[in-house]
Parts: C-alpha cells; structure tokens; sequence
C-alpha cells in the first residue's frame, strides 16, 4: 500500500497582543510575564517530539511562533491539508490555542491535535471543540509517533485504538480509553535542538549564559501539593533517567556550543545517590556546563549542595510556598518551615544561589499567614523570589476540591489586556483564601516592591553582575518587575 504524505509540527502558537508563556511544562503548570521577569524557555519538549518522528522517517519541525515574533498568518501558511499540526496545551493556554487551530483548519485544511494538561484532565472537552480532530491523554511521545504512523499508513481504525489517542468518526467524538503508553526515559533520543530557534530569542534573567539550554532529566513529583496538577498527570511517581543517559546527552549538549543548563525537572535531586553520580561524572568528564535546577526543600542538604556546587551548579529552585506551617499542612506540601530554612542555609554555604516560590491566596491564608512568609523570606534571604496568587485549575486536587463545593472553572485564565499575568489575577480565591481578592494583588505587589527594591538587595546584584550582559538581564527583568508593581502595573 501507498503511504500517505505527512508532516508533523509541533507549534507553540502566536500570543495575541504578543508576551509569551513558559509552557514547556507538559503537565501544564504554566506562567510567563512580569511577575517572573519575562523569563521564557526553549521548547525542547517539542524539538524531542519532533526528533522521536524524525528517526521513524517522518518530517516533523518545530514553530515557536511567540520566540520568532510570527503572526498566525505566517505560521499557517507553512501547513498544508496533508501536515498534522501538534499544539502542547493546558486549561491555561486553551483560549489562545482554540482560534489558531480554527484558522489552521480554516485556511490550510491541517489536521489538529492537541497534547498536554488540558486535554489530559478534560478529554471530553477538548475533543469536542470543532477545531480538534485528535487529542493525546498522558505523556505524547509515543502516542504521537503511533498516530503519524497511522495516518501516514491506512488511517486511524477504531476498532484498534492508539491507547490515549481520541478522534472523531462519522458517529462523532471516539473518546481515549486510558491514557498513552509512558515511555522509558533511557530509550527516547536526545532532542535535536537545531530544529529550536536561535537561542538568543530566549530571555532568561537567572542564568549566567545567555547560551543556554534547558533538559529533562526525570518525570514526575512525589509530592502531593493540592496546588500542582503533576501528581495527576504522573500519578504520584518519579520516573528517572539513568546517570549515563543525562551524561550522554550533557556532553552533546557542550559540544553544540552551549554553556549553560537549565534542568526542568521537578525534582532534580530527588534519588540523592544518582545525583551524585551525575555530578561526579560532569567533573571526570571536564564538562565545562554551569547549570540550574529545581527541587524540593526537604531534598537538600549541605553535602549535595557541596557536591552540586563543585559539578557547577550555580542556583538551586525551591518551592517554599508558605511561612506558615499550618497553610502548608492545609495544601499537603509534605514539609516543614524549619527544613525550608535549612535548604537555604545549604545552599548559602555551598555558594549557591537560591530562587524561592511563594505564593498568596493560599487555602485558609490570612493576612497574619501571609506576613509569615514575608518574615521567612527575610530570614532565609533567596537570591530571586517569585511570588504568585495561588490559582486553582483543572488538573489539580484544589480544583476538585472546590469544584465539590460547587465553584465551576472560569470562562478564562487569562486576565483581558493581561495575557503575560497567569497567577497575578484572583481566580477562585474567595473559595479557598480568607484573604479578600481585591487584596491579594496588593499583597503580592507589596512582597516583590520589598524584596527587589531594598537597597541592599539591589547593591549585591550590582556586584555579582560579573559582566554587562548578565547586568543588562538583570535590569531588563527589574524594569519588568518595577513595572509589575507600580499603581498602573
């Protein structure tokens, strides 16, 4: 039999009124604008997507509309009716990802599929939306190779489903049974980053490079934080790669030109002893890589900090969440105010830098609860602090929660005029928070003007600016902020 032509694109669509969102994240807990410094990421969990097709033998490419400052118009005339268009997206994103797939349709006849959070969490939903043809329940990488194949081959059989793959037939929407079949880590290939835009589209204050790269080295949290809808969509469980297979791929990385990782992993030191595996490998092996990651304060302490430090670690993340011990027992954050101070002494000592989430709103937050955190937040003294208004969504256990009490999802997550501000708006708030929503952006704005526009705090990143570039990051990400919090912001 004759195959079929077809090419995949994996496109992160066009922002209207332009601004971007970090939404690498496939579980789909997404932010982007001032109140995180404009900071934004290269999609590499596209570009792997895209690579798993390309060593079947299938054209795939990747469009990062917002990076390269496409219109839709531009975007859509690249597609064809025989091109499957792949689109990442979460109840965060969907108002925006609906009308470019319409047009997508409308104009060049593409085949539409949607992965991600949203149609994870809501696949009845999703598939009922004109514009979508197929949707992927669960992790997209093998499902999505599946689905190529098919079409490419003799369609879509219903009698056979894709596991996690829904579509439409002539009866209607046929709906996933289950979710898609979760790959092992160690098998899928380093992702083809020249199929990324240049790097210098990709605006990050933190890192000391502006040559950098982010990576993937695990999947999943064993935390149960009400808040975040990962423990659903990885249900509970870490899933990691082996030491050599991040080594592997790290000196690829080096070799590319690059000098600087950014490790998106939500527990990046979750198995203690592959860490140290891993970071004693970077040293036998010269990598010359400064790098970032993100984890847990209950996973740190001085010894790994040292270790990471000496591999070349330069800023570790850390939800903190709350100074108040019984809001984090209330959102099942699984630690203690006196494990997040020991984290940051940590890391201090190592010589690491620290960045701390936080957030307001919190379920059964007070204003006394929320001066906690503004007190831990002096105590512990981060280097960077991001604070954001805890937002419900799909996906979450918060979300169900209130969705028993009888609150129903709001129209959109998106602010009019606001699109960069994801969790800078209340939503929902007054279901959880005994905090007033008309006072929670007061409260956030307060936290950031104290923290970033102390004079001191400003003096010390004046002198660890090591040379004018990272100076100028700086700046660019502190007039966001100033901008963020003033009257108008």
């Amino acid at each position: 039999m004759r195959k079929r032509s077809v090419r995949a694109f994996f496109i992160n669509p066009p922002i209207p009124g332009g601004g971007g969102l970090v939404r690498d994240l496939i579980y789909g807990c997404w932010c982007g604008g001032k109140r995180v410094g404009g900071i934004s990421f290269p999609p590499v969990p596209l570009a792997q997507m895209a690579t798993v097709l390309r060593h079947a033998g299938i054209p795939a490419y990747v469009v990062d509309a917002p990076a390269e400052r496409l219109r839709t118009s531009e975007v859509v005339d690249r597609l064809t009716a025989d091109d499957l268009l792949f689109c990442m997206s979460s109840p965060l994103s969907v108002e925006i990802d609906l009308p470019f797939l319409r047009e997508a349709k409308a104009r060049a006849g593409a085949r539409t599929v949607l992965f991600g959070a949203y149609p994870s969490f809501q696949p009845e939903k999703a598939l009922g939306h004109g514009e979508v043809d197929f949707i992927i329940r669960g992790e997209p990488e093998l499902a999505a190779l599946e689905l190529a194949q098919a079409i490419r081959g003799a369609g879509l059989p219903a009698e056979d489903p894709i596991p996690g793959v829904g579509f439409k037939d002539r009866r209607g929407p046929v709906h996933p049974a289950g979710e898609a079949r979760r790959p092992d880590l160690d098998s899928l290939p380093i992702a083809d980053r020249t199929l990324l835009p240049d790097n210098r589209k990709y605006f990050n204050p933190v890192v000391r490079n502006a040559r950098f790269t982010t990576a993937f080295t695990s999947r999943g949290c064993f935390g149960k934080c009400t808040f975040c809808s990962s423990p659903r969509f990885f249900r509970g469980k870490v899933r990691y790669r082996s030491p050599d297979s991040v080594l592997v791929e790290l000196l690829a990385i080096q070799d590319a030109g690059y000098r600087e990782v950014f490790f998106r992993d939500e527990l990046f030191t979750g198995d203690g002893k592959r860490l140290a595996v891993i970071c004693e490998g970077m040293r036998k092996q010269g990598l010359r890589l400064a790098w970032v990651c993100s984890t847990r304060v209950d996973l740190v302490d001085a010894e790994m900090a040292k270790g990471m430090k000496s591999a070349g670690c330069h800023l570790v993340r850390m939800g903190v969440e709350s100074g108040s011990q019984s809001v984090l027992n209330r959102i099942r954050k699984g630690i203690t105010v006196e494990e997040t101070r020991a984290a940051f002494h940590a890391c201090r000592k190592a010589g690491i830098d620290t960045h701390a989430h936080t957030m307001v709103g919190l379920p059964g937050e007070t204003r006394e609860d929320f001066l906690r955190t503004v007190d831990l937040i002096r105590e512990i003294r981060p280097t960077y602090l991001t604070m954001s208004i805890c937002t419900p969504f799909p996906g979450t256990e918060l979300f169900r929660e209130i969705e028993r009490g009888g609150a129903a999802a709001p129209k959109s997550y998106l602010a009019p005029n606001r699109r960069a501000g994801l969790h800078s708006v209340p939503l929902l708030n007054h279901w959880i928070s005994d905090i007033p929503a008309p006072e929670l952006e007061s409260y956030l704005k307060e936290a950031y003007r104290e923290f970033y526009f102390h004079r001191d705090y400003i003096r010390r990143q004046l002198l660890s600016a090591a040379s004018p570039a990272r100076l100028l990051r700086k700046a660019r990400a502190g007039m966001m902020i100033l901008s963020m919090v003033s009257r108008h912001g």
